[in-house]
Parts: structure tokens; sequence; C-alpha cells
């Protein structure tokens, strides 16, 4: 998805919906972090919701995709997969696309809740689908990208890879920018699905064989952002994949980084806000807040991150303005404003 300006100054944050640990949905006040309303679901939400038509869609790990009234919290409907969705969903055209560890994609329709197709792959789909021209954008753990007819679900191209991608892909300049478990950013022909090059690798193999894995690309105009496992904030060109920047974390990172006003934010224990032109810190934030979830979302100078509770922070200098009463965080806040421009994580970029 393409970059988009952040809304006029008037236009402020209003609701933050966020997913928690502790298997609720919760609709936060932006201003007050009151809690409007909670959804108690079946098991822990790590899916990163998203708001359409003023209803929040979202996963749960109790195998189910969430329908739910936006402004009540009154569950509309429920699909229940055959394994715990963790992906985030995307909405296009009334249709909700969405992953499950059962293996599958699916096309469930936004109103009814009934399937309208599914794509077996060979493992668990964690990736978060990306929705461009009628093409669905989706990583599997079993190694491949696939781009699927979005009103079909009949396969495109598969690209093979080898290595897990439960990264979500990013749909710029006819290429798709996606990583993989060992922390290399591919760019990828959309129409063809051929690969146009990698980022030399960046993860760490640990006893067990685990590869820690890099976050899901945002692109930004001529750049791509993305975090690695091996402990770095990458900006390189869009076009080439030539490095432009490199930024050492204290840890390793598997979030999405969110670009605003000039600025990338990006987390792991600490929170760092870093000039997006030359790679240098502008601030950080230690963990005492205990930083967690897949990545910031950023409106109107305020930073919502997640942790053991979601965080606002101010965008400019990092001082906090709030800490909400949820449960821990492991996905990423939808943030939608009182005009109801939506906000999400860089999995599908900072808004639709």
């Amino acid at each position: 998805m393409d970059h988009q300006l952040p809304p006029d100054e008037a236009d402020t944050a209003e609701t933050v919906y966020v997913g928690s640990g502790d298997g609720k949905l919760y609709a936060i006040n932006a201003v007050t972090a009151a809690t409007n309303w909670t959804l108690l679901t079946g098991g822990a939400v790590s899916s990163s919701p998203t708001v359409v038509d003023k209803v929040v869609f979202v996963g749960s790990s109790d195998k189910n995709l969430y329908a739910v009234n936006a402004q009540t919290g009154a569950k509309k409907w429920s699909f229940q997969t055959g394994g715990p969705v963790f992906s985030s969903p995307t909405v296009v055209n009334g249709t909700v696309y969405v992953g499950s560890e059962d293996n599958n994609v699916y096309a469930i329709d936004a109103l009814s809740g009934l399937k309208k197709w599914s794509f077996a792959t060979a493992n668990i789909v964690q990736s978060s689908p990306t929705v461009v021209n009628g093409i669905v954008y989706v990583g599997s753990n079993d190694g491949r990208m696939y781009a699927l007819n979005a009103t079909t679900g009949i396969k495109v191209w598969e690209l093979n890879r080898g290595l897990i991608i439960a990264s979500s892909p990013a749909v710029a300049n006819g290429l798709v920018y996606v990583t993989d478990v060992g922390g290399s950013l591919l760019a990828v022909d959309a129409a063809t699905g051929l690969l146009k090059w990698a980022t030399p690798r960046d993860a760490v193999i640990g006893a067990t064989g685990r590869l820690f894995f890099s976050s899901s690309p945002t692109v930004v105009g001529d750049n791509v952002y993305f975090s690695s496992g091996g402990g770095s904030l990458n900006a390189v060109n869009a076009i080439t994949g030539t490095s432009i920047w490199n930024f050492r974390l204290s840890y390793g990172a598997a979030v999405s980084p969110a670009v605003s006003e000039g600025k990338v934010y990006i987390h792991n224990y600490d929170l760092y806000a870093v000039d997006a032109t030359t790679g240098v810190r502008v601030w950080s934030v230690d963990g005492s807040l205990r930083f967690g979830g897949q990545g910031p979302v950023v409106v109107n100078d305020i930073v919502y991150v997640g942790g053991s509770q979601l965080h606002a922070l101010n965008a400019t200098t990092g001082a906090k303005l709030w800490d909400a009463a949820t449960g821990s965080i492991s996905g990423s806040a939808c943030v939608v404003t009182r005009k109801g421009a939506v906000y999400h994580p860089s999995i599908s970029g900072d808004q639709q």
C-alpha cells in the first residue's frame, strides 16, 4: 500500500483497538486511555485488528476470526478455522482475507461471515495478506510466497524461497517486498513472481535451529525500511535494494517499523525514533515500559505501542502520555480518528 499523508491536525485520534494475551479485544479512548468496551474471545489475541465500515475484524488463538461492532463491542459474527489465527485480516471490496495456522488462506464475506474460498499451503500461515489490483499476496511457513486471485483464490504464481515467510508483504513500484526468516528483504515482481533482488541474510540460528526472523517492511517514497533478528534497522533503496543506512539496535527486532514525519519508529525492548533520511537516533526510551508487540502505530504525533499494556508516547520527544489498562500485547494497535481515518501497523502501511 502506498504511503499516505496523515490527516489534518483537526482530525485527532479517537479510538485505539488492540488485542491482548488475556483473550480480549479492547477499544480504548485515544485521549483518556479509558476502556470503551472489551470483547472476550476464547484465546490470546495476537492478531492486529482492522476497522472497515465501523466493524472491527480480528483473529484469535481460539481459531476464530471475529467481526465486531466498533462502537459497542457487540459480536456480529465469527468464522471458525482449523487453527489459531495470528495473521491480521485485510478487508478489500467487502471481503476479509486472513491466514490461519490450519495452513489455509481464507476469503470471508465481510457482511455475513460466510466463506468465499480458501487456499491450502503446506504449512501454517502467520503472514497477513496484502491485496493490490485484485491479487492477494501472502507468505507461508512452507517457505513460499503466493499470489492468489482475490475473487477466486486461484494461484497466480508462487515463489519458493525455502525459508519461512511469516512477514507480511508490502506492494509498491510493481514489486512485492517481503522478508524471510533469514532476515533477507526480497523484492519480487508483482506480476510474474520473479525475484528481482534480495538483501544479505541477517539472522541467527540457535541450538534448536530456530531462526530469528525480521519484520514486515514499510515502503515510503524511494526507501524500504525493515528490521531483523540480527539486531538492525535498515533502510534500502526500493528499486535496487542498495543499502542507505543501518542502525544498530540493542537487541534483535522481529517487529515492523512505522514511518511518520521524517522519523522511523521501532522497538525491541527499547523504543527508538530514528531520522528516516540519515539513520541517526532522534530519541530512545529504555525498556522499563516493557515494549512489545508487532510494531508501533503513529498518528498525529502520538506513538501507540504495546508491551505489558498499551502505551502512548509523544512522537517528537518520547515522553509518555498514558498507559491503558490492558493485558499484555503481542500484536499491534489499529487507530481510528474522529473523521474515520484508519491507521494500521506497517503490515499494510500507515493508513488504509
